[in-house]
């Protein structure tokens, strides 16, 4: 979201350069969006590989050992399983971040005026 936001921001010249040459407010907008929605889709996409390989190969391995607890003599193991709920869940959270970071700067920036946009430093 950081990522994204700070794209935004950093670019308001672009923005007027834009906003010159004719490109209404809604198409900036729009513009920003698709490219959080593709920062979003990429950071899910990687994430959910990520967790999804980490969690087999502890699962494979046997889990996560845990000594004995108080007044017992065995130990514990503790075994990751993909919850799809939580799958789906993760997956979502990047792209309404990304959507969300990219649409509010950019609805501020967008609705500047050529002119002032131009003029940021």
């Amino acid at each position: 979201g950081n990522v994204m936001a700070m794209a935004v921001m950093e670019r308001k010249r672009e923005i007027g350069t834009m906003r010159a040459i004719g490109m209404e407010k809604g198409q900036v907008r729009r513009l920003f969006l698709a490219e959080g929605f593709i920062i979003g889709g990429i950071g899910a996409a990687a994430g959910l590989m990520l967790a999804t390989g980490l969690t087999l190969l502890v699962a494979a391995h046997g889990g996560v050992p845990l000594p004995p607890p108080p007044g017992t003599n065995e130990a514990i193991s503790v075994v990751p399983v993909i919850d799809p709920v939580m799958s789906a869940f993760g997956a979502i959270m990047p792209f309404v971040v990304g959507l969300f970071a990219a649409w509010w700067p950019a609805s501020a920036s967008a609705n500047m005026s050529p002119v002032q946009a131009l003029t940021e430093v």
